[in-house]
This record gives structure tokens, sequence and C-alpha cells, in this order.
């Protein structure tokens, strides 16, 4: 279920390409993946500290991420034309990874 996420974090160097399903707004809680996304060369890396007697993990991922498709391309167009709310979009995808790789993480601990 959670393979290309784990890819993300399991290999230093993704070549090649991999597309992702994502809950992107306007969402509901429940709501079905709306947005596809495509990643291309993706790197990563990874951080280990020791504090308060714990193990933590700080992953650093960096890769060419591109909209591919939209369920309803109109809330697409209307909530993201123009620059700021690309960065606003930007900042949705990276929420929504994140929020799908510490999930992945908290299922293998």
């Amino acid at each position: 279920k959670n393979v290309k996420f784990f890819n993300l974090l399991n290999k230093p160097k993704n070549k090649g390409r991999m597309i992702l399903h994502l809950v992107l707004p306007p969402k509901k809680s429940s709501q079905k993946p709306n947005t596809s996304i495509l990643i291309q060369n993706a790197t990563r890396k990874i951080e280990v500290n020791f504090q308060k007697g714990k193990f933590v993990f700080n992953f650093d991922i960096n890769a060419n991420v591109a909209v591919i498709e939209k369920t309803n391309a109109h809330l697409i167009k209307e909530h993201y034309d123009n620059k700021k709310n690309i960065h606003n979009l930007e900042n949705e995808v990276q929420k929504e990874i994140n929020k799908k790789l510490q999930n992945m993480l908290y299922e293998l601990q």
C-alpha cells in the first residue's frame, strides 16, 4: 500500500518517475485522493540524532514534482490561479506527503 512512499525513504536516489495520489484542498477528511502528482529524480538525506533517550530521524527529500491530474480542474484553476497560490499548492503537497510518510513510519514502529 505504501511502497512508493517507502521507496522515497529507502533509496538515496530514485531515478525515473513515480506517481502518487493525494487528497489536496478543497478536501474533506474522508475524501478519496483527488490529485495525482508525478515525482521525478527524488533524492533524500537522513540525519540521525539521539535526544531525550530516543533516536530522532530527519528525512530531507528533494524531488521535481508536477501535478498531472486533478479530478476537478475548475477547482484547481480558481484555487491556484496566481503565484501566491502556487506557493500554497507546494505547501499542501509537502504537508500531504509528510503526513503519508509519518503514517507509514508509525505503522513500521
